[in-house]
């Protein structure tokens, strides 16, 4: 009953190097998950055991009042959770540095911060909120962990909703290396709408991936089913660990011109360079490994840029219906 009828917790301190077990007489079991009941509105929780920053803790605040430069610096405290709506609406914030021990990003954590201009979210995020960085206009690039899977939610309620201006997306490998297919469709909400790429699909510039990745998935950078896809990706920076690229990864990318397939690329997926007319290469030039046995259907179709001798490796075994189609400058 520590906390029984308070109307707001401003702030709480337990054991400032962070270890609870310091505070030998403090029964932290009475508690029960300090991080669970911090999301809670009731509670105004600011820091617990110097790692958690709660619900609304700077909702609505001026960042002077955070820090003279309007920085907030979480790694400094080995922050791992950040509550809803925490730094919600203070749009004169301009720096926020996560750290590499963020787990959790609260739902609105970040709404409305039109003055960030960069969100770095490290290889250990377990679970990003609706809305996080919604409207958060200013941002032009993000990093984040190729494998981070996205919950099926409507998309209004995407943690990157309303970021009109990221240019720049810059992949590390997480933990599996693996990217994956945004291709769920639900009743309930989208799984392809709500991802980083489609909320960015309309400013999106360049991507870059870390060593480490292994596949880019169906769909990546592409929303087939509603015919949306990144037409103003220029740039596409692929690592040699890469081994596949899914279906339709790239599809109708029309503004793609800088782009070399890996020479570990086993597998590449159906249209996955569907109409990306601004491919201005040769065969030679763009990459066909040699791990590489199969071309499938629409895989190069209407990539007008194409340029010069198709010579078809050895190793290809087969080759799919149009896979070439309207490439008309081979």
């Amino acid at each position: 009953y520590l906390y029984t009828n308070l109307e707001k917790l401003l702030q709480v301190y337990f054991a400032s190097g962070g270890d609870s077990g310091t505070l030998s007489n403090f029964d932290f079991s009475m508690m029960g998950d300090p991080v669970f009941h911090a999301h809670q509105p009731e509670t105004y929780v600011l820091w617990i055991n110097s790692k958690y920053y709660g619900y609304k803790g700077w909702y609505r605040s001026k960042a002077e009042q955070i820090d003279p430069d309007r920085r907030v610096d979480l790694s400094v405290n080995n922050t791992s959770s950040i509550g809803s709506y925490c730094f919600g609406a203070n749009n004169s914030l301009r720096t926020v540095v996560l750290g590499n021990k963020v787990k959790y990003i609260g739902r609105s954590a970040f709404k409305g911060c039109t003055g960030i201009t960069e969100a770095s979210i490290s290889d250990n995020i377990t679970g990003i909120g609706d809305e996080a960085f919604k409207g958060c206009t200013g941002i032009t690039k993000v990093t984040m962990p190729v494998d981070y899977k996205y919950p099926q939610r409507y998309e209004s309620d995407a943690p990157f909703n309303g970021c009109t201006g990221i240019t720049e997306i810059h992949y590390t490998a997480g933990s599996t290396g693996i990217m994956p297919d945004a291709s769920e469709n639900s009743t309930t909400g989208n799984h392809s709408l709500v991802r980083l790429e489609y909320s960015a699909r309309e400013s999106l510039e360049k991507v870059s991936f870390d060593e480490g990745v292994k596949k880019i998935g169906n769909n990546a950078f592409s929303d087939y089913f509603n015919n949306n896809s990144c037409t103003k990706l220029t740039t596409v920076l692929l690592p040699e660990s890469l081994e596949e690229i899914g279906a339709r990864a790239f599809y109708a990318c029309s503004s793609l011109a800088n782009i070399q397939i890996p020479q570990n690329v086993n597998k590449i997926g159906s249209s996955a360079f569907y109409k990306c007319k601004s491919i201005e290469k040769t065969f030679s030039e763009l990459g066909m490994p040699a791990s590489l046995t199969d071309i499938p259907q629409l895989c190069f179709y209407g990539c007008t840029g194409l340029m010069g001798e198709l010579r078809i490796p050895d190793n290809i075994t087969g080759i799919g219906d149009e896979a070439f189609k309207g490439c008309t400058g081979i």
